[in-house]
Protein backbone atom coordinates (compact mmCIF):
# COMPACT_ATOMS: atom_id res chain seq x y z
CA UNK A 1 0.00 0.00 0.00
CA UNK A 2 1.46 3.27 -0.76
CA UNK A 3 2.07 6.34 2.18
CA UNK A 4 0.90 9.25 1.49
CA UNK A 5 3.79 12.26 1.14
CA UNK A 6 4.76 13.76 3.92
CA UNK A 7 4.15 17.91 3.79
CA UNK A 8 7.66 19.69 4.86
CA UNK A 9 7.89 20.11 8.67
CA UNK A 10 5.86 17.27 9.32
CA UNK A 11 6.68 13.76 10.31
CA UNK A 12 4.39 10.68 9.93
CA UNK A 13 4.97 7.19 11.43
CA UNK A 14 3.68 3.94 9.60
CA UNK A 15 4.14 1.32 11.74
CA UNK A 16 5.56 -1.89 9.14
CA UNK A 17 6.49 -4.47 11.43
CA UNK A 18 7.40 -5.62 14.93
CA UNK A 19 10.73 -4.44 14.62
CA UNK A 20 10.15 -0.96 13.69
CA UNK A 21 7.77 -0.79 16.62
CA UNK A 22 10.45 -1.88 18.73
CA UNK A 23 12.53 0.67 17.30
CA UNK A 24 9.96 3.15 17.53
CA UNK A 25 9.64 2.63 20.92
CA UNK A 26 13.34 2.89 21.86
CA UNK A 27 13.48 6.27 19.48
CA UNK A 28 10.62 7.86 21.74
CA UNK A 29 11.95 6.43 25.14
CA UNK A 30 15.43 8.76 23.86
CA UNK A 31 13.45 12.24 22.84
CA UNK A 32 12.49 14.60 25.57
CA UNK A 33 8.66 14.67 26.81
CA UNK A 34 8.45 18.43 25.03
CA UNK A 35 8.92 16.45 21.68
CA UNK A 36 6.10 13.74 22.10
CA UNK A 37 2.76 14.65 20.15
CA UNK A 38 -0.34 13.99 21.82
CA UNK A 39 -2.81 11.61 19.91
CA UNK A 40 -4.69 14.32 17.46
CA UNK A 41 -7.76 14.60 16.07
CA UNK A 42 -7.92 13.52 12.31
CA UNK A 43 -10.31 16.55 11.38
CA UNK A 44 -10.67 20.22 13.16
CA UNK A 45 -13.91 22.59 12.26
CA UNK A 46 -12.61 26.08 12.80
CA UNK A 47 -14.74 29.22 13.34
CA UNK A 48 -12.72 32.71 12.78
CA UNK A 49 -14.19 36.57 12.86
CA UNK A 50 -12.47 39.53 13.24
CA UNK A 51 -14.28 42.84 14.22
CA UNK A 52 -13.31 46.28 14.52
CA UNK A 53 -14.98 49.51 16.01
CA UNK A 54 -14.19 51.96 14.10
CA UNK A 55 -12.22 50.74 11.00
CA UNK A 56 -9.72 51.12 12.60
CA UNK A 57 -10.79 50.91 15.84
CA UNK A 58 -10.36 48.96 18.69
CA UNK A 59 -10.38 44.88 17.09
CA UNK A 60 -10.77 41.52 18.18
CA UNK A 61 -10.16 38.29 17.17
CA UNK A 62 -12.85 35.04 17.63
CA UNK A 63 -11.86 31.05 17.51
CA UNK A 64 -14.04 28.39 17.50
CA UNK A 65 -12.09 24.93 17.12
CA UNK A 66 -14.26 21.74 17.44
CA UNK A 67 -13.31 18.38 16.54
CA UNK A 68 -15.93 16.41 14.08
CA UNK A 69 -18.19 15.15 16.72
CA UNK A 70 -18.85 18.90 17.61
CA UNK A 71 -17.53 19.14 20.64
CA UNK A 72 -15.24 22.26 21.42
CA UNK A 73 -11.57 21.91 21.74
CA UNK A 74 -10.50 25.62 21.79
CA UNK A 75 -12.22 28.92 22.23
CA UNK A 76 -10.71 32.56 22.59
CA UNK A 77 -11.80 35.98 22.42
CA UNK A 78 -9.34 39.26 22.61
CA UNK A 79 -8.01 41.90 22.12
CA UNK A 80 -5.45 42.98 19.15
CA UNK A 81 -5.65 46.35 19.67
CA UNK A 82 -6.25 48.75 16.75
CA UNK A 83 -6.99 47.02 13.75
CA UNK A 84 -8.68 47.29 10.43
CA UNK A 85 -11.64 44.93 10.49
CA UNK A 86 -9.84 42.89 7.53
CA UNK A 87 -6.74 43.18 9.62
CA UNK A 88 -9.05 41.68 12.36
CA UNK A 89 -9.66 38.89 10.17
CA UNK A 90 -6.33 37.76 8.89
CA UNK A 91 -5.36 37.95 12.51
CA UNK A 92 -7.91 35.99 13.78
CA UNK A 93 -6.99 33.39 11.56
CA UNK A 94 -3.40 32.87 11.91
CA UNK A 95 -4.26 32.47 15.64
CA UNK A 96 -6.28 30.12 14.85
CA UNK A 97 -3.60 28.20 12.77
CA UNK A 98 -1.45 28.44 15.78
CA UNK A 99 -4.08 26.67 18.15
CA UNK A 100 -4.95 24.23 15.40
CA UNK A 101 -1.00 23.13 15.33
CA UNK A 102 -0.90 22.23 18.70
CA UNK A 103 -4.16 19.89 18.77
CA UNK A 104 -3.27 18.40 15.00
CA UNK A 105 -1.15 18.24 11.63
CA UNK A 106 -4.00 16.63 9.98
CA UNK A 107 -7.09 18.22 8.25
CA UNK A 108 -8.59 21.71 9.06
CA UNK A 109 -11.94 22.77 7.42
CA UNK A 110 -12.18 26.67 8.36
CA UNK A 111 -15.03 28.64 8.36
CA UNK A 112 -15.31 32.45 7.97
CA UNK A 113 -17.62 35.02 7.29
CA UNK A 114 -15.24 37.28 5.76
CA UNK A 115 -15.64 36.90 2.00
CA UNK A 116 -12.74 38.70 0.97
CA UNK A 117 -10.34 36.56 3.57
CA UNK A 118 -11.59 33.59 1.91
CA UNK A 119 -11.13 34.79 -1.55
CA UNK A 120 -7.98 35.73 -1.02
CA UNK A 121 -6.73 32.96 0.93
CA UNK A 122 -8.17 30.65 -1.82
CA UNK A 123 -5.89 32.84 -4.23
CA UNK A 124 -9.59 34.10 -5.88
CA UNK A 125 -8.93 37.88 -5.22
CA UNK A 126 -5.25 39.84 -5.47
CA UNK A 127 -3.98 41.64 -2.05
CA UNK A 128 -4.15 44.94 -2.64
CA UNK A 129 -3.74 46.57 0.88
CA UNK A 130 -0.31 46.24 1.02
CA UNK A 131 -1.02 45.71 5.46
CA UNK A 132 -2.43 42.44 4.30
CA UNK A 133 0.36 40.98 2.12
CA UNK A 134 2.87 39.99 4.96
CA UNK A 135 -0.53 38.45 7.23
CA UNK A 136 -1.41 37.06 3.88
CA UNK A 137 2.00 35.37 3.75
CA UNK A 138 2.30 34.24 7.56
CA UNK A 139 -0.89 32.44 6.71
CA UNK A 140 0.06 30.64 4.14
CA UNK A 141 3.23 29.06 5.87
CA UNK A 142 1.05 28.03 8.80
CA UNK A 143 -1.09 26.71 6.16
CA UNK A 144 1.71 24.53 4.47
CA UNK A 145 1.88 23.15 7.97
CA UNK A 146 -1.05 21.05 7.61
CA UNK A 147 -2.35 17.75 5.70
CA UNK A 148 -5.25 19.34 4.19
CA UNK A 149 -6.31 22.66 4.25
CA UNK A 150 -9.86 24.21 2.92
CA UNK A 151 -11.32 27.36 4.08
CA UNK A 152 -15.25 28.56 3.38
CA UNK A 153 -17.02 31.19 3.41
CA UNK A 154 -20.46 31.35 5.26
CA UNK A 155 -23.02 33.44 6.48
CA UNK A 156 -22.82 35.92 9.45
CA UNK A 157 -25.65 33.83 10.98
CA UNK A 158 -23.47 31.15 10.57
CA UNK A 159 -21.09 32.25 12.76
CA UNK A 160 -22.06 33.27 16.02
CA UNK A 161 -19.89 31.91 18.44
CA UNK A 162 -16.77 33.34 17.08
CA UNK A 163 -18.84 36.66 16.10
CA UNK A 164 -19.42 37.47 19.95
CA UNK A 165 -15.91 36.10 20.77
CA UNK A 166 -14.82 38.75 18.55
CA UNK A 167 -17.14 41.78 19.40
CA UNK A 168 -16.09 40.96 23.72
CA UNK A 169 -12.02 41.05 21.70
CA UNK A 170 -12.95 44.46 20.16
CA UNK A 171 -14.90 45.99 23.17
CA UNK A 172 -11.99 45.84 25.78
Amino acid sequence: MARPKSPPNLELNFPSSASSAREKKKASAAKPPKEKRRASPNLLVIHIDGASRGNPGPAGIGIVIKNESGSVLFESGQSIGTATNNVAEYRALIAALQAAHSLTSGQLQVYSDSELLVRQIRGEYRIKNPQLRPLFQEAEILISQFQSFSISHIPREQNQEADRLASQGASV
